[in-house]
């Protein structure tokens, strides 16, 4: 099993609506977990199912946060190495 996690701070955000999006190499949303881990800050686990471009969405509000959207590029290699491996831990900051 290969599990991404990266943890996103929405301490400063305010009370409009926090949406996190992840588009796989297909094109199709991936399925994500969500954990609370207090003071606003919230932990996103996937799990990538094959190799590609992953893009991360950071929405705020229904709009995307200048800076705050990833591209995550997962290999086979990546993939094998992180089965012997701990997890890989992004975090954004505000």
């Amino acid at each position: 099993m290969f599990i991404l996690l990266f943890a996103v701070d929405f301490s400063n955000a305010g009370t409009l609506d926090q949406e996190i999006q992840i588009i796989g190499p297909s094109g199709v949303d991936v399925v994500y977990d969500t954990r609370e881990l207090g003071h606003m800050w919230k932990e996103i686990i996937f799990e990538p199912e094959e190799p590609g471009k992953y893009l991360i969405y950071v929405r705020y509000g229904g709009f995307d946060l200048p800076g705050k959207s990833l591209l995550l590029f997962v290999t086979m290699e990546t993939m094998l190495l992180a089965l012997c491996s701990l997890s890989i831990l992004i975090t954004i900051l505000r």
